[in-house]
């Protein structure tokens, strides 16, 4: 999606400092939100199946999650502390190993709106069902080359009644 230049840059001098004197319309503002929301959409709607995908085919590590989930939620707020959540695996992220949005200065503006958003829906779901593996279920899953996942990823749902 490509938004068609309506404002002029004007390149000013400041000095030996250059800089950018841009001003957006309305419309620029828009479509700007506009393609925050839709990539955002892709790419979260993707991580979540894939997560259900291997909580279904691996039930150990949805167990797990879930008595996490469960021992570290406080009771009374619903809130769960940033620091039991995964603990023990903080020591283990080797930074620059994934990039799913980038890094450094020019790093994906909506990177922890999506993270935050996944790992909220993630605990959300996984407190309220269960996923096993059904017939339908691909093991190991199909993928196409395209740019994104366009084979269906199956798993059976189950409502927690705990």
């Amino acid at each position: 999606m490509f938004i068609e230049e309506q404002v002029t840059n004007r390149l000013s001098s400041e000095g030996n400092r250059r800089s950018w004197d841009k001003q957006l319309s309305e419309n620029e503002m828009i479509a700007q939100g506009f393609v925050f929301l839709v990539a955002t959409y892709g790419g979260t709607a993707l991580t979540l199946a894939f997560s259900i995908y291997e909580m279904a085919v691996n039930e150990d590590i949805q167990r797990r999650l879930y008595d996490e989930l469960t021992e570290a939620i406080d009771s009374e707020t619903g809130e769960i502390p940033d620091d039991e959540f995964m603990p023990d695996q903080k020591q283990l992220i080797r930074p620059y190993t994934y990039l799913p949005f980038g890094a450094g200065p020019r790093h994906c503006v909506g990177m922890r709106f999506a993270l935050f958003e996944i790992k909220l829906a993630l605990a959300h779901i996984v407190l309220r069902y269960r996923f096993l593996r059904c017939p339908q279920t691909d093991v190991p899953i199909r993928y196409e080359k395209f740019i994104h996942q366009t084979l269906p990823i199956t798993a059976l749902l189950i409502i927690n009644q705990d």
